[in-house]
């Protein structure tokens, strides 16, 4: 049994190198797209998901550091005196009361909507940039 494994673990790999080495010899580089390729508003869109998903764990990062102070805040304005228990982060005891579910949903949801505002903000400052290139080239091309 142990033969008959090996035999086939070498007549695997012998047809798979070989395969390798004709599979590179087919490959072919792909000619790298043009700008017209594609239209505006997919570019748009493609832009504004990578913003959107690229700034999501800053932005979750700091709806969770601004909620806890937040909440240490108003927990400690209600107590009328600091309310160690619900200190934000590392700055909690050990024995520190933590986010609750609907707490952590409510920092997904604010992270997620500051994702958005972050894209939304990239794709209006882009208009804007588009609309002064114009603008300028069509004041260059009438000079």
């Amino acid at each position: 049994l142990a033969l008959r494994l090996l035999f086939l673990i070498i007549i695997m790999s012998a047809i798979f190198s070989v395969s390798m080495v004709l599979a590179e010899d087919s490959i072919v580089n792909p000619e790298p797209y043009q700008p017209e390729e594609f239209p505006g508003w997919a570019l748009d869109i493609r832009r504004a998901s990578v913003i959107g998903f690229g700034s999501l764990p800053v932005t979750l990062l700091v709806a969770n550091i601004v909620y806890e102070v937040w909440r240490f805040g108003v927990k400690s304005f209600e107590a009328g005196e600091p309310a160690y228990a619900y200190a934000p982060l590392f700055f909690a005891p050990a024995d520190g009361i933590e986010l609750s579910d609907d707490d952590r949903k409510k920092v997904l949801r604010i992270g997620v909507s500051a994702a958005a505002i972050v894209a939304t903000a990239d794709y209006v400052l882009g208009l804007f940039e588009r609309s002064r290139d114009k603008k300028r080239g069509n004041d260059a091309g009438q000079q």
